[in-house]
């Protein structure tokens, strides 16, 4: 199976069905989009010219843009509802298993379609401060909880060791750290044979040096899904199967 951005200006996003309680999508939707008909062609939101920064006379360095809002209080991705579908459908029976589920919120919108996650971060916003999705930035803490963000979905602390012996459900890794070792840590733990990744490609701004790697040399990419993108982020939603070991040449079966 395997999505491909043609056929992708037929038809508003903001027409799709919507098939779950998405305030996320519903914030998007309210944003300007646009078809990008160039590389990488797909929907995409006019996310830096935000009613804050309207407000502020243009003085960006006040509030944050429409995005770093979005994404510190839902996600890093945008749920939009044929993501959703296509995440949904590449699932396993069994479920998935998320490292660096922040708010949990992908999950929450998975399970609404179905799909039960277990979802691990080593800093669950609701107990501690998470750099990704603090609530205030620039000194602007007045309390001292301040700093938690709430969550979706329920998000319990751990990091990639806990996919270890986790073979039945599928690895979920959306937008991992840029330049961080969890996704390639992830991916070395997990002992099951499907991983679906949320992120950008090699030398993009998710995942490292070494979990691209590994995704190359011992995984092989069965499909692909383009999600509506903020403006100037080309993130992909890509599955992946565990490449089986061929056998040298000139031995039989034991």
């Amino acid at each position: 199976m395997t999505a491909q951005a043609a056929g992708w200006a037929e038809g508003d996003p903001r027409t799709w069905p919507v098939t779950t309680d998405n305030p996320y999508w519903r914030a998007v939707c309210r944003l300007p989009l646009k078809y990008e008909q160039y590389w990488p062609a797909g929907w995409q939101v006019d996310w830096y010219h935000s009613l804050r920064t309207w407000l502020d006379g243009g003085k960006q360095g006040r509030f944050p843009t429409m995005r770093e809002d979005l994404t510190w209080r839902y996600a890093w991705a945008i749920t939009d509802p044929r993501s959703l579908a296509f995440v949904a459908g590449a699932a396993p029976p069994e479920g998935l298993v998320e490292v660096g589920a922040g708010t949990g919120y992908w999950a929450w919108q998975l399970a609404q379609l179905g799909v039960t996650t277990l979802a691990f971060d080593r800093d669950p916003p609701h107990e501690r401060p998470n750099h990704f999705h603090a609530p205030r930035r620039r000194g602007e803490a007045r309390g001292p909880n301040d700093h938690r963000r709430p969550v979706f979905y329920p998000v319990a602390e751990g990091g990639p060791e806990v996919v270890a012996g986790d073979d039945g459900r599928a690895l979920f890794l959306c937008w991992p750290p840029y330049d961080a070792p969890l996704a390639a840590d992830a991916l070395a733990a997990y002992d099951g044979t499907r991983v679906i990744y949320v992120g950008e490609g090699e030398g993009g701004c998710t995942g490292d040096d070494r979990f691209h790697a590994m995704l190359h040399t011992r995984w092989d990419e069965v499909a692909t899904w383009q999600p509506v993108q903020f403006w100037g982020i080309h993130d992909w939603i890509t599955v992946y199967e565990r490449r089986r070991r061929r056998r040298p040449r000139g031995r039989s079966p034991r």
